[in-house]
């Protein structure tokens, strides 16, 4: 009967199967995480701001003046352009802040000189 004492013994000191790995430390695992979200709200928001901005004015004009207006080829357009080009960004940002809060009448009076060559 000590055979089977001997044996627990032997197979929990000297087992022959691995013992486990470290695991990575839980601080490496946060660390990278918050780096990966910093670098998601660092690169990602520019071309989300865009798409909000082109979204809005394209919209806009659709509702205002041309219910067949092909918004999804407009927003494309100028969130190409706004992405190439830091003057168009700038002008579709005016356009987008001088649309808001102004009704159809009043944009297209208040606003022709910001929203010219974003929209028709």
């Amino acid at each position: 009967m000590s055979g089977g004492t001997d044996l627990a013994r032997v197979s929990s000191s000297n087992s022959p199967l691995p013992q486990p790995q470290e695991s990575i430390p839980m601080k490496n695992l946060v660390l990278a995480g918050l780096l990966s979200v910093g670098a998601l709200l660092f690169f990602g928001c520019s071309a989300a701001q865009n798409a909000i901005d082109c979204n809005g004015i394209c919209d806009r004009y659709q509702s205002c003046f041309d219910a067949s207006y092909d918004t999804g080829a407009c927003e494309q357009r100028c969130r190409d352009n706004s992405n190439s080009n830091a003057d168009y960004m700038a002008k579709s940002t005016d356009c987008s802040n001088c649309i808001t809060d102004k009704s159809c009448a009043s944009a297209t009076f208040t606003c022709g000189t910001q929203c010219a060559g974003i929209v028709p």
